[in-house]
This record gives C-alpha cells, structure tokens and sequence, in this order.
C-alpha cells in the first residue's frame, strides 16, 4: 500500500520525523501475517548474543518498563518474576518479587528457571546472569524512537510481531492526534520534575518527546542529558542552565503552576526550576 501523500505531509510540519517514519512504514507494509522462526540469535545492547531456541514462556522481568511492555504485547501471562518496582499491569503485583535490578534476590531469580531475563544495561545484573548460564537480554530505551524500536524487538523475542506492530501503529496515532490538536497552540514552558534531586528530564528522553509531541517547550536544556540527574554540591549548576536557558523562551507572564502527587517542600533549584515554567509537572 502506498502512502497517501495528502496525509503525510501534514504529519511532517507537526511530528517529529521518527514518528512521521513508522506512520509511513506501516502504511506502507504489505498486510502478512507476522511470526518469529525460532531457533533464534540476537545480540542485545550490551553485545552479548542471546539464543532462544523456542518462543520464551517463563520470562523474568527486572525493570518496570519492560514488564510493561511485555504484558502490552500480551505475553503478561509468561511473566514468572518482577523487580520490585513494577506494578503496572496490576497483575503483575502478584508474582514474586525479585528484588531490584541493583539489589536483586538471585537465588529466588534462579529458581523460577526462566527462559527469558529482561535487564537494563547500566546495573551489574547481566554480568552476574550470564555466570550462570541464564537466557539475559541486556537493553535500555531513553528515548521515543528507541521504546518503538524496542517494541519491535521484543515482538521479534516473544513471538509477539504482528502485536508489535499494532502497539507502535497504535502509539503513534495517538500521539499524532495529540500533536494535531496543539499544532497551533502557544507552546508554554514546562519542567518535568521526576524527584527533587533534582532530577529531570531533557532532550533525548521519551518523556521530552511527548512534551514536545504535546505542544510543550522543556526548559531543561540539552548538556544536561536525557534525564538530568545534578547532585547536592551542584544544583546551582541546574539552576543557572533552567535560567540562561528561559531568556531563549523569552520573557513571559507568570503562568499557573500545577503540582501533582507530591505537596511537601522541594529543594530550592526545583522552586527555582518551576518559577521558570508555566507549568511544572512534579
């Protein structure tokens, strides 16, 4: 099937390009049905290669992200273990808890016998896997493009593609929507507070993304990272980027701020963080 140029080019003034892509390749892929031919090798992201002689059935999953990723392909039912911080489906609060991806409980890991391990990169958890012999798939998604490559990754592992393939086409369309509806909106200054370390989130993350997508203007600038992380001894550092970068927003009224979760006092970078948006999602 061949693009429909009166839709797409809509798409390339609103979205960004990674979107417009997937929108483009699922139009344009020929409807077959979808299936992983297993015995199957891949390499994960730390270079390790991962064989699969058979689609996995007891899959141990060490990171929240990924257990949610799982179940949206709808293999929640092979899930036999979690990290402690995975909670979404609520399903999932019921199998055994394994610890965290720092902490982990590898004796309570290894006796499930998994045929699976999701693990993310940046913890000690795949070296110590591997030692014993156990199926690790070692991965890490920031940014947007990265969670919709994911997706087709784990489809291609679990035997799930064509489940994969709906979930991106269905992602993308939603954000879409959103961006078609703000496309001519004022884009108001936002700051994204995931704990008052302060701990945020820039360019590069999933989460900039979709304030992008959204209409939003992320005053976080881009060197300090996708998920901008500033100890004690330089949160002035913070705060003197979120300033430097606001005289790029522009001078503007002072807009409504909303709180939401948690009401208790912040440090003074994330007060002075969120007097430099119009909106500060806390």
């Amino acid at each position: 099937m061949t693009p429909n140029p009166r839709t797409t080019a809509p798409l390339r003034r609103t979205l960004p390009a990674w979107i417009v892509a997937v929108l483009i390749a699922i139009a344009s892929a020929a409807p077959i049905a979808l299936a992983t031919s297993y015995p199957i090798e891949v390499r994960d992201e730390l270079g390790h290669e991962v064989r699969l002689e058979a689609a996995p059935v007891r899959i141990v999953s060490m990171i929240p992200g990924h257990t949610e990723l799982v179940c949206a392909l709808g293999a929640c039912d092979r899930l036999v273990g979690v990290d402690a911080f995975s909670n979404h489906p609520s399903d999932v609060e019921e199998l055994p808890d394994l610890g965290s991806a720092f902490t982990p409980n590898l004796e309570a890991l290894v006796a499930l016998e998994p045929d699976l391990v999701l693990v993310d990169v940046s913890t000690e958890l795949p070296a110590s896997l591997a030692r014993l012999d156990l199926p690790v798939y070692a991965t890490t998604a920031e940014s947007l493009d990265e969670i919709f490559d994911l997706i087709g990754r784990l489809g291609t592992l679990l035997d799930r593609e064509a489940a994969a393939e709906r979930l991106q086409s269905d992602l993308a369309e939603r954000i879409e929507a959103v961006a078609e509806r703000v496309a001519d909106r004022p884009r108001p200054s936002v700051y994204y507070e995931l704990d008052a370390t302060p701990y945020s989130v820039g360019p590069g993350s999933f989460v900039h993304g979709l304030l992008v997508a959204a209409g939003a203007a992320n005053i976080v600038p881009d060197d300090l990272g996708a998920f901008a992380v500033e100890p004690p001894e330089r949160q002035t550092h913070l705060a003197q980027a979120l300033e430097d970068f606001s005289d790029l927003l522009g001078e503007h009224e002072a807009g409504q701020v909303h709180e939401h979760r948690r009401p208790e006092t912040r440090a003074d970078v994330g007060r002075a963080a969120r007097e430099k948006a119009e909106l500060a999602v806390i």
